[in-house]
């Protein structure tokens, strides 16, 4: 049994036939229909009858159908937390290239040569400046560059 039987069972039951099951998971009805064969063969039970043209659950489908849900629901939040976790690594890996910050002129003081060259050192590949601007306005701002190189 793997997760596509199980998203097979549940768009046929869903639209009570395998070709709109199939046009809504973009395969051929074919692929369904031997998927749902599949997964009835390996279970031992019949999961649909046919009553006319469309397919209704037999009771041991209708046991069955809960479990595939809760099963699919809980592989869409793997996914789902494998997607956040790869975008949370992507973050963490990306290299800085440059920090402003923003500081008081008394702090801002603080970021002499001599403590800069110790930056420098201490995070090697890094090279830290200092650079100020006005703002437009009365106070004076200073900022912090940090740039890391690669």
């Amino acid at each position: 049994m793997n997760v596509v039987q199980l998203q097979y069972f549940i768009k046929v039951f869903d639209y009570q036939n395998y070709s709109d099951a199939a046009t809504i998971l973009s395969v051929s009805p074919q692929a369904v229909s031997k998927g749902i064969r599949a997964l009835e063969s390996e279970l031992g039970l019949k999961l649909f009858e046919k009553r006319g043209s469309i397919l209704h659950l037999t009771n041991y489908g209708e046991e069955i159908l809960p479990i595939a849900l809760d099963v699919l629901t809980s592989v869409e939040g793997i996914q789902a937390y494998a997607q956040i976790t790869r975008e949370k690594i992507k973050i963490t890996q990306t290299r800085l290239t440059r920090v402003a910050v923003g500081l008081a002129p008394i702090l801002a003081s603080w970021f002499n040569q001599p403590t800069l060259n110790r930056l420098s050192k201490k995070y090697k590949g890094g090279k830290f400046t200092v650079s100020r601007y006005d703002d437009g306005g009365t106070d004076r701002v200073e900022n912090v560059g940090v740039r890391v190189t690669p």
